[in-house]
């Protein structure tokens, strides 16, 4: 191998290594659902260092976001969702757990059908989640779950009053901070 093509594969190499490395962040969080029942929720976020080439620093990118939970219907076996989306809210619709999400950056978004406005809604049916339609319920509906998840500091679990004042912040965009159907997602 030529020192060039050697270098070139040591970069390569470095760069994959740089971006291969992952961490996760668990916890529990209190959900208020539409009807007023509280459901805990077990939060699992894992992300992957990302960095670009040249760019000062580096940041993480998440990869996975999982939930999981007790529908608070009687006889209801824990629910686990996953998917590398950004969960907004969960709720129920017509007895059934619904989680709307959306994707953080164009690369899910495209993956999962670059729907306008860039919201997914995920319905629990006959023991799995299925994809569903936005619909016109959906409009103006505010996020009930964690939107900043390092606002959490080192909290095990994060309450209703905690969250209801970090998802208020004005940092926080309104189309995360509520479903906003005049959203589009620039890619």
């Amino acid at each position: 191998m030529t020192p060039r093509r050697s270098t070139l594969a040591a970069i390569l190499a470095t760069g994959i290594l740089a971006t291969a490395c992952t961490k996760s962040e668990n916890w529990e969080e209190e959900v208020k659902l539409s009807t007023g029942e509280v459901v805990v929720v077990t939060r699992t976020q894992t992300y992957e260092r990302y960095s670009e080439l040249g760019a000062p620093g580096d940041g993480w990118l998440r990869v996975e976001a999982r939930l999981k939970f007790t529908p608070p219907i009687a006889g209801s076996a824990p629910v686990t969702w996953q998917a590398d989306l950004h969960p907004l809210i969960l709720d129920l619709a017509n007895g059934n757990p619904v989680i709307v999400a959306k994707a953080d950056y164009c690369e899910q978004y495209y993956r999962h059908g670059h729907p306008i406005p860039p919201y997914m809604v995920f319905e629990f049916l006959d023991g799995q989640w299925k994809r569903s339609k936005l619909s016109a319920t959906h409009a103006n509906a505010k996020a009930n779950l964690l939107l900043n998840v390092e606002d959490r500091g080192d909290r095990s679990r994060v309450t209703i009053d905690f969250k209801s004042r970090s998802n208020s912040r004005p940092g926080l965009p309104i189309n995360i901070r509520q479903i906003d159907f005049s959203y589009r997602m620039v890619c």
